[in-house]
């Protein structure tokens, strides 16, 4: 069998992009260290094959990342066994103390040349194997990460501190230290050693400091060790070199460096010159006077031309987003020619954002003068940060006329589904009144798919279930309209909204409720029912079978007098919002089995200050909850739920705790990000 195997070399070049760790994140100094974000390891793809385990091993063991005690055995139980992997070895980050196993890993990595400690260390922890290993070592570059308030001070800290001190001293190779400190720290007694010791020591060529502490540490260091360069970090304005002196002395101007924090307005430009660069280079024109497309037909030349425009308008990225920002500007495409503005006008206005009565206005005089566009416009959105302030002066007449002329609509959007956990948010949005809901329907009620607008009532207080019976192809429909139904059946049609697969109720009066029970609904996916809408047990009696996904007040799952799982027992995705109280364990024990649900979403809107505080009210939904009941759930997602990022905050979760006890049924805790909880290494 002939071997189709990769060269080594050429599964290094695959591997070394995903196994590297670049210096900027290994270098971090922050109080939460960029290493506990709970991702998949990187070992894992030692796992792939022999071949793959070959060439890994050595690119794994470049940069070393210990956070707890047991990896820290780990690794010095792996390198006692194969002392080669520790000439591997060249960044090793230390997180802790992690006891007498760092010995055993400073004294078979010989060749690490940067080395990161830090200060916090708890009294319960043990920096003997640090200490004494230090000694061992002979870095070039080593970096201190310590707590910005309330720094750890302990015996163990106190002796770490004094064998990093005797280690500088000894660190002949030592050129660049990076310093976490600030002058006016209430523990600066350990900075105000260290420095002397690095100036003591007379071999310091680069230091990376805070920007509050260059004058002070240059002042140390600037007769005794032969700086070459002192970079300032994180970034800080340029403006920061005058008003903190740096620039009135020119020996300590010439040494600082610094990344450049970017304004607003050159990031803007960044991206549009990102844009062009990426572009091909077009070579000349072999004949300057060639004219394209000089021989076809004007029809020709059009449908070639509005394919072009079509992409140079952005109309498929609008699409997708109509609130979309970040889009060159489209306007002076239209001032090119006479045809390009022909051409380009109905891509200009296909997606239309209107932002304030002006804009109102202004498309209604567009569409007037131009009659044949208006069924060209497929979506009318408003800006996601629109207020009502921004239409008391709207004429709710132009409106009317705008959506009577525009007979193709596929989108009518205000706030919508991303806007769910915002407090009473949608209230801040403009409106529309019934006689332009009407106007909708009546137009574009056979095209539109998508409507999120919210309705005003003022000028009508009851309306007609009838105009609900225009939209034949809506899919997905935000209901914020307060407005009273008639709820006769015969007014009612049972064919109602045919197409509709999802459903948002924000405000409603109950006779609306009433109208969607005597609906058939055959294509309702996705219900959500948002605060202070009482919710109808007979609309989850009359159509619960058919969703897939519901979102409800957890108060409101209270007032239920079935099972809300024998109501609706086909969910995949469960989602309950609480404000003070949580949700009963009892709400997620059900009579039967429910094999199809997936997901439980919770969401707790009181805000507790304290962590401990945060996690308590949990206990006893945790102590009830019953896995048996969802054979085939795989993630609970709870917006209160915070990851630990050290070692000795893992040992005091209670998330974590419940995170593997829910592990052990295969189902994942995540947080408010979707973040799930990944086993670590234990002591044995």
């Amino acid at each position: 069998m002939p071997d189709n195997s990769l060269p080594d070399e050429i599964i290094s070049e695959i591997l070394s992009p995903a196994l590297k760790v670049s210096d900027d994140i290994f270098s971090d100094t922050s109080n939460v260290s960029p290493f506990s974000q709970y991702l998949e390891s990187t070992s894992a793809y030692l796992l792939v094959s022999k071949s793959w385990l070959r060439v890994a091993t050595p690119l794994l063991y470049h940069v070393v990342i210990l956070r707890s005690k047991a990896q820290a055995k780990a690794l010095s139980h792996v390198l006692s066994k194969n002392q080669e992997l520790g000439q591997f070895i060249k960044k090793l980050r230390v997180e802790g103390g992690y006891g007498p196993p760092m010995f055993t890993i400073l004294q078979l990595s010989p060749n690490i040349t940067d080395l990161v400690i830090s200060f916090e260390i708890w009294s319960t922890d043990n920096t003997s194997g640090l200490c004494k290993g230090l000694g061992l070592v002979n870095p070039t570059r080593v970096i201190l990460r310590d707590l910005d308030c309330k720094r750890t001070k302990n015996k163990m800290v106190a002796d770490l501190e004094n064998a990093l001190i005797k280690a500088i001293a000894r660190w002949d190779r030592l050129l660049t230290f990076g310093l976490p400190y600030l002058p006016g720290d209430y523990y600066s007694q350990r900075s105000s050693r260290i420095i002397e010791a690095l100036g003591k020591a007379q071999r310091l060529q680069t230091v990376h400091v805070r920007y509050t502490s260059v004058n002070w540490i240059f002042s140390v260091l600037k007769d005794r060790c032969p700086l070459q360069a002192i970079w300032i970090q994180p970034a800080v304005p340029e403006a920061y070199l005058k008003y903190s002196g740096i620039a009135n002395d020119a020996a300590l101007k010439a040494l600082v460096k610094m990344r450049r924090m970017p304004l607003e307005e050159d990031s803007r430009k960044a991206s549009y010159s990102n844009k062009d660069s990426d572009l091909p280079e077009i070579a000349p024109s072999l004949n300057p006077s060639f004219v394209p497309m000089s021989e076809a037909s004007n029809e020709d030349k059009d449908t070639v031309w509005k394919r072009i425009l079509y992409f140079a308008m952005s109309v498929s990225e609008l699409e997708q987003n109509p609130r979309a920002t970040k889009l060159l500007p489209r306007l002076p495409i239209l001032l090119v020619s006479k045809t390009f503005k022909r051409l380009a006008l109905p891509h200009l206005y296909v997606h239309t954002m209107l932002k304030n009565a002006r804009a109102v206005s202004a498309f209604l005089t567009v569409l007037c003068s131009n009659p044949s566009l208006g069924p060209q416009v497929r979506s009318i959105s408003g800006d996601e940060v629109q207020s009502y302030s921004a239409f008391t002066n709207l004429d709710h007449a132009e409106v009317v006329s705008i959506l009577s002329r525009t007979t193709g609509l596929v989108r009518f959007a205000g706030w919508s589904a991303e806007y769910m956990d915002e407090e009473n948010g949608y209230m801040a949005e403009s409106t529309i009144h019934w006689d332009a809901f009407e106007a909708v329907a009546k137009s574009s009620g056979a095209t539109l798919r998508e409507f999120s607008k919210r309705i005003d009532i003022v000028l009508c207080r009851t309306g007609s279930p009838a105009v609900l019976d225009n939209f034949t192809q809506l899919r997905s429909l935000d209901w914020k309209c307060p407005i009273a139904f008639e709820c006769e059946p015969k007014v009612v049609a049972y064919s109602g909204f045919p197409q509709l697969e999802e459903l948002r109720i924000w405000e409603a009066d109950s006779s609306f409720l009433t109208v969607l029970t005597m609906m058939k609904l055959e294509s309702i996916r996705l219900l959500f029912i948002f605060d202070g809408v009482e919710a109808s047990e007979k609309l989850l009696e009359m159509h619960g079978s058919k969703l897939t996904q519901l979102r409800m007040e957890s108060s409101t799952v209270d007032t239920l007098n079935a099972n809300i799982f024998t109501l609706c027992s086909n969910l995949e995705s469960l989602s309950l919002k609480a404000y003070v109280d949580v949700p009963y364990g009892r709400h997620f024990n059900s009579i039967d089995s429910v094999p199809s649900l997936l997901k439980i979403c919770i969401t707790l809107k009181e805000y507790r200050r304290k962590k401990e505080r945060r996690a308590f009210p949990w206990e006893s939904l945790f102590s009830e909850f019953e896995t048996r009941c969802f054979p085939n759930l795989r993630e609970i997602q709870i917006n209160s739920c915070e990851w630990p990022t050290s070692e000795r905050e893992i040992s005091k979760s209670r998330w974590v705790t419940w995170a593997e006890v829910l592990l052990k049924d295969n189902v994942n805790l995540t947080d408010a990000s979707g973040k799930k909880w990944r086993p670590r290494l234990k002591l044995k």
